[in-house]
């Protein structure tokens, strides 16, 4: 009884890693223990319930699907992708254990008989279930392992919708492949040879297991091509906003000029006149302002110049202009010639971002006395930096700041922080660091090649 709690034991073990292999995600000591222990009793409790064998066997494989479903939630909370997960681990430990059975056939004919094969054969023998089970955690772990990076490589750039989205594609393959193998498991009754049965099982779960990878694959490519068309159609939105700036202060340009006209009439009407008193107060009334106004934005525009490219320049230079409508001060500071490393793969994921912070410090800074905002870029050897600083009079938890809902506004807010989580998460070429001291709130963005 020890030893077939024992064999049992490490056939649940080997249940739970292909379970992980797939999840991807980490278990602690005692979810290890609690999976393992649960996933035993199953399958020596259900026997004794249920004598039927085919019925048992169902039974068993739908027990642990469930228990499966519910430790995946407790990780992932995308419920038809939690259930994808409990499915495809059953159906990887079904075909491992159909495939251990052809190999243990191939060795019977090998040895002409001396190695019995069929599963009773199996069960009353301790040395070659344990063989059996070796060989369902080797096959099984190889495919987890493969299937699992498989997986989460195509899903990596996917946020929640689009994972929920392949999930349910996947799931009816999944639920007839298991449907399939439950009918075909009274095949027994009909066809006596072990050999040719175990062969039916693994060809079966093998061409249902590949059409699922087919669709995993099918599905994954095309959203990436739809994903790329919505990059391209943004980029172009982008270099539209760009070229609208571009003439907005092409247009303030042509105002300057006649302001700058209106200004030297106005000097030329008090130094004919020698009105020496007004002349001076008609200098420090307008000219100071226009002067400094003029130069802000001159210096803001040269300064964006040294990032040459335009889908950013038109948001950094639509921030700056929105700063100063809503009186905010703000300063620009970027170093020679900006260098954005993996610029192909970070630029639509870096121009949201960005968008976000300064909207965020815009948010922070409005009506605020003496708030201000500063950016810095520059590049680096590891890469490039974007540095945004906005003066902040109550700091907010930084740890809170990234939770869905979280916000300092009220209601109907904190999505933004959240977004640019979901959109860190994806992306392995953007880092972000947040600090807030002093009141200071400080955004560190870093671009690594």
């Amino acid at each position: 009884m020890l030893l077939l709690i024992g064999l049992v034991s490490i056939f649940s073990f080997t249940i739970y890693n292909i379970f992980r292999n797939i999840i991807r995600v980490p278990f602690s000591a005692k979810e290890v223990a609690f999976t393992v222990i649960v996933i035993t009793v199953i399958n020596i409790a259900t026997p004794v319930f249920i004598t039927f064998s085919e019925a048992s066997t169902i039974v068993i494989n739908i027990a642990t699907i469930i228990f499966l479903i519910a430790m995946s939630y407790t990780k992932n909370k995308i419920l038809p992708l939690c259930i994808v997960y409990a499915i495809f681990t059953v159906i990887i430990i079904l075909l491992s254990a159909n495939l251990a059975g052809v190999a243990i056939s191939i060795a019977h004919i090998w040895t002409q008989g001396h190695i019995p094969i069929g599963r009773d054969a199996i069960e009353n023998d301790t040395v070659l279930s344990a063989i059996y089970i070796g060989l369902i955690f080797s096959i099984s772990y190889m495919i987890s392992r493969k299937y699992g990076n498989f997986f989460h490589s195509k899903i990596r750039t996917f946020d929640d919708s689009l994972k929920k989205k392949l999930a349910q594609y996947l799931l009816y393959g999944a639920i007839i492949t298991l449907v399939v193998y439950f009918v075909l498991i009274f095949l027994r009754y009909i066809v006596t040879d072990a050999a040719i049965l175990t062969l039916v099982y693994a060809l079966a779960l093998a061409i249902s297991f590949t059409y699922l990878l087919f669709a995993t694959f099918a599905f994954a490519s095309n959203t990436r091509m739809e994903m790329e068309l919505h990059h391209k159609e943004e980029l172009m939105q982008n270099l539209q906003a760009y070229t609208e700036k571009v003439d907005s202060i092409s247009q303030e340009m042509r105002l300057f000029k006649h302001d700058h006209l209106n200004l030297l009439l106005g000097f030329r009407e008090h130094i004919e006149n020698k009105h020496w008193d007004g002349l001076r107060e008609y200098y420090e009334k307008y000219m100071t302002e226009f002067s400094e106004s003029i130069a802000v934005k001159d210096a803001i525009v040269k300064k964006l110049s040294n990032i040459q490219i335009p889908e950013m320049n038109s948001i950094l230079l639509a921030k700056c202009v929105q700063a100063q409508q809503q009186n905010t001060e703000i300063w620009v500071e970027v170093s020679d010639t900006v260098v954005i490393p993996n610029i192909n793969d970070v630029l639509l994921d870096l121009c949201r971002i960005i968008g976000i912070l300064i909207d965020n410090a815009l948010e922070a800074c409005k009506g605020v006395d003496g708030a201000e905002i500063r950016i810095l870029v520059m590049n680096e050897e590891s890469g490039s930096t974007f540095v945004l600083e906005n003066t902040c009079h109550a700091p907010p938890p930084v740890h809170e700041l990234f939770r869905k809902g979280f916000s300092t506004k009220g209601d109907s807010r904190g999505l933004g922080l959240f977004n640019v989580a979901q959109i860190l998460t994806k992306n392995r070429h953007i880092l972000l660091d947040t600090t807030a001291i002093n009141g200071v709130f400080t955004q560190t963005l870093k671009i690594i090649s």
